[in-house]
């Protein structure tokens, strides 16, 4: 009985890692994106700028 306790408790915590890792994995594709954004921007500032 401990033993099957103990395994779905790891299967849980692997699980959980899992989606753990997954969730950072789409933060750091979201803050990529972000910044894209943000320098895209920040450069089109400045020719905008420069242009005037």
């Amino acid at each position: 009985m401990a033993t099957s306790t103990i395994d779905a408790l790891n299967a849980h915590t692997a699980n959980q890692e899992a989606e753990v890792q997954a969730r950072r994995k789409r933060a750091r594709r979201t803050a990529w994106i972000v910044g894209g954004i943000a320098i895209a921007i920040f450069l089109l500032s400045i020719l905008q700028m420069l242009n005037v």
